[in-house]
């Protein structure tokens, strides 16, 4: 594998893209880490990572690898699991339920911002509750502690 260059906020260990950077640790991949502040210059920032072709968004994470830019924590695990042959379960059902996992992750990330600023009884009471039942019906057929048993997979990183 040749060596990505991976963009992000320079946030701490704060943000989804930490994820990424967690998961190319531990998988053992060597990475170029770009990081870019987050502060009042990040509109202009971003607008030159679009106008560069870096970002197609203006958003960040990237992976920029074998010439081409990934955006989006998740697909960006997705790629790199496939790309190593690892962290993706082995069978066509075991990549399915990593999936499906990951896209129940999105589902719950794409709630639980909006309520960072406001938490509603719905969010709270509803939706909340939901995604952990949802989750440990998952986690619970395999025994644990990752997903699919013993093989931690890139859904356990979000």
């Amino acid at each position: 594998m040749s060596q990505p260059v991976y963009h992000y906020l320079d946030i701490g260990r704060l943000g989804r893209g930490e994820v990424v950077r967690l998961f190319m640790r531990d998988a053992g991949i060597q990475f170029q880490d770009i990081r870019y502040a987050f502060d009042d210059t990040w509109q202009t920032t971003s607008k030159s990572l679009k106008e560069k072709g870096i970002s197609p968004t203006g958003k960040l994470p990237v992976l920029e690898y074998e010439g081409k830019f990934l955006s989006q924590h998740v697909p960006i695990l997705r790629y790199l699991s496939r790309e190593i042959g690892s962290y993706d379960g082995k069978s066509s059902y075991e990549k399915y339920i990593v999936d499906a996992v990951s896209d129940l992750y999105i589902d719950w990330r794409s709630q639980w911002v909006p309520a960072l600023k406001k938490v509603t009884e719905q969010y709270k009471d509803v939706f909340v509750p939901n995604y952990y039942n949802l989750l440990s019906r998952y986690y619970s057929e395999n025994g644990g502690p990752f997903l699919l048993g013993k093989e931690i997979t890139y859904a356990d990183f979000a």
